[in-house]
């Protein structure tokens, strides 16, 4: 009776042995799952944005260079601009207020001849000139 007793035994061990290893499979299929649906879900939408440019550019056409697209390095490359101290910008609206200062000046010079030269009286004598086309 003890060898009895010790079969039942080990095949209850060897049964939760098989259960145990068959959740376990389960779990690993559904992580596997989910990362191949993952998968699957970026490939679709890199498939639909490469469609996009694609009719994007058969309809509208494409004039920019396809190295354009990596705009850091494009961005990297280009000369840097000179940083503006608030000194550097405050003489540089000065400069430009002295430009604008002066070009008012020169302008003004001007307001007498531009007055003579638009005088209504022009205006009131050429009405009777004016064909009549009835």
């Amino acid at each position: 009776m003890s060898e009895q007793l010790q079969k039942e035994f080990l095949r209850q061990c060897f049964q939760t042995h098989c259960f145990q290893c068959a959740i376990k499979e389960e779990t690993e299929d559904e992580v596997l799952d989910d990362e191949f649906h993952l998968r699957r879900v970026e490939h679709a939408n890199h498939q639909t944005q490469h469609t996009y440019k694609l009719s994007y550019a058969d309809e509208v056409g494409s004039s920019l260079d396809p190295d354009m697209e990596d705009l850091e390095s494009e961005s990297q490359s280009l000369p840097k601009r000179e940083e503006l101290t608030p000194k550097k910008h405050e003489i540089m609206e000065l400069q430009a207020y002295t430009d604008e200062c002066e070009q008012q000046a020169a302008l003004a010079d001007f307001e007498d001849i531009l007055k003579g030269f638009w005088d209504n009286s022009d205006l009131n004598e050429s009405e009777g000139d004016v064909m009549d086309i009835s």
